[in-house]
């Protein structure tokens, strides 16, 4: 790191206030305000950083996020319908039959009643299945149990649901934030959809997308603001009838190599945001602070071996 930051989080802290963001404290905070406006890195951030690159990292920073894909937007209403129900509506409106047709009569009558100020995000009638089939699936009783995964963790009386909490990493001078879908306090879940929710599959995908880096992030802040939050889990439900789901914890020891991995992940991005350097996919030389001019590129060994065969190599 330079002496001289070109960073100064005070900026970002008089920001936080005067968006009435308390540091160190759980708080309610609408995605918008949370992703568009808060500052600080969160677990989404650090993702990209990890598994793509930094200077995406910063390309969707400052000129925003690429255009939501069907899947994301799926997701986004799960989370709504079973996290928020109370305020559902205001958000999101469901086609009809007759309004199916985008632009012609009853599309325009459907729209005019529905959404006159045009502002809610419009699903599709298959997709209010979707959602009601995952809610039945989380409120029924599995077998043995008294209480749904429904009322027992997600809406139990002591949890709660999407909260943000954001806090300052001192010994790097930085600024990080999570959004918790469910807080139990001693233990946070995310709510995951997916198309396999046994758990080896599910954590075979966890590891693929980084389900692991984001259960230390979480951990990593509510650590940092003194919160009490030592395990970290998924509630991880099917996109298709049955609609199954799992309630999965993540295993201690998988998680303290998420930890000490999160540690060197935070050192390189404090660099880039120190010195406003953002590397590409070959990444930099941090004592020069110099991305390569050029880089050597080796053929892959499966297909060197192949050369060597077509070339009368033998081998040993």
């Amino acid at each position: 790191m330079s002496n001289k930051s070109k960073y100064d989080i005070n900026k970002d802290l008089k920001k936080l206030k005067d968006l009435g963001i308390p540091l160190n404290q759980w708080c309610d905070v609408s995605d918008d305000v949370y992703h568009n406006q808060a500052p600080g890195i969160s677990a989404s951030g650090l993702k990209i950083i990890r598994f793509e690159t930094p200077s995406k990292y910063i390309d969707r920073k400052r000129n925003g996020e690429q255009k939501n894909s069907e899947a994301l937007l799926l997701g986004r209403a799960i989370h709504k319908y079973i996290l928020e129900p109370h305020d559902f509506y205001e958000e999101y409106l469901f086609m009809t039959e007759k309004s199916t047709r985008r632009g012609d009569r009853h599309w325009k009558i459907f729209l005019n009643e529905n959404d006159p100020n045009g502002d809610k995000i419009i699903l599709k009638s298959k997709t209010k299945e979707i959602l009601e089939g995952i809610e039945a699936s989380l409120k029924k009783k599995k077998s043995g149990q008294h209480i749904s995964t429904y009322t027992g963790l997600i809406h139990n009386m002591v949890s709660s649901r999407e909260q943000a909490l954001f806090t300052v990493d001192k010994t790097r001078d930085i600024l990080l934030k999570i959004k918790v879908d469910i807080n139990m306090h001693e233990a946070m879940f995310d709510l995951k959809s997916t198309t396999n929710c046994n758990v080896v599959d599910f954590m075979s995908q966890a590891a693929r997308l980084g389900y692991g880096l984001q259960a230390a992030v979480y951990l990593k802040v509510a650590e940092l603001a003194g919160v009490l939050s030592t395990k970290f889990g998924f509630v991880a439900v099917e996109k298709e009838p049955p609609y199954d789901h799992s309630v999965i914890i993540m295993r201690e020891e998988d998680v303290l190599l998420e930890k000490q991995a999160l540690e060197k992940l935070l050192d390189k991005y404090a660099y880039y945001l120190h010195n406003d350097v953002w590397p590409g996919p070959n990444g930099i030389d941090i004592s020069t602070g110099w991305e390569p001019l050029f880089v050597i590129g080796e053929l892959p060994a499966w297909y060197r071996y192949q050369l060597e065969e077509m070339n009368g190599f033998e081998g040993v």
